[in-house]
């Protein structure tokens, strides 16, 4: 079995342990942040969107809310869609691990915003490989300076073995 299928199998029991009864959400959400840290790095988005989770009994949402609200269901619903998000995306994508073309390439880190990961993606699939680079180097052109020395910064950090 392959390491996205155990993948997908470990983010699937994360899911039915929303529907355990009696069920606490900061224990859910601690095991869903550790998994998530685990297939993708410290640093993806669907972690904090899973810590900033809660249960939301203020007065304004329970003003705003029809009589069928139920904030732990509606919470329930959401870190369930992100687990669902974060699958799609491995079947997409695959894991890192997977992914890379070789072990000296598994270190090599960039933060990049969605927006960001997006474009770049669009231009990768959408032009053959023999341009990639020349359409990567004009959709950056766009970037603010900062951000490209940046980004170029996170490279070279993450794997000095690119400027040798």
């Amino acid at each position: 079995m392959t390491r996205s299928k155990k993948a997908l199998q470990l983010i699937d029991k994360q899911i039915a342990k929303l529907d355990t009864e009696p069920f606490d959400l900061e224990a859910w959400k601690s095991g869903a942040q550790s998994l998530l840290e685990l297939l993708f790095g410290g640093q993806h988005t669907t972690i904090g969107r899973v810590k900033s989770l809660k249960v939301d009994y203020s007065s304004w949402a329970l003003r705003d809310a029809t009589s069928k609200y139920n904030p732990l269901v509606t919470c329930k619903q959401m870190g369930k869609a992100l687990l669902e998000n974060a699958k799609d995306e491995i079947e997409l994508l695959g894991l890192r691990s997977d992914r890379s073309d070789s072990a000296e390439t598994d270190n090599v880190t960039v933060k990049l915003t969605s927006a960001e990961l997006k474009k770049l993606s669009k231009v990768l699939e959408a032009t053959p490989k023999d341009k990639h680079q020349a359409e990567l180097v004009k959709a950056m052109g766009k970037w603010k300076p900062e951000r490209i020395k940046e980004i170029l910064g996170q490279l070279i950090a993450s794997n000095p073995k690119l400027i040798s």
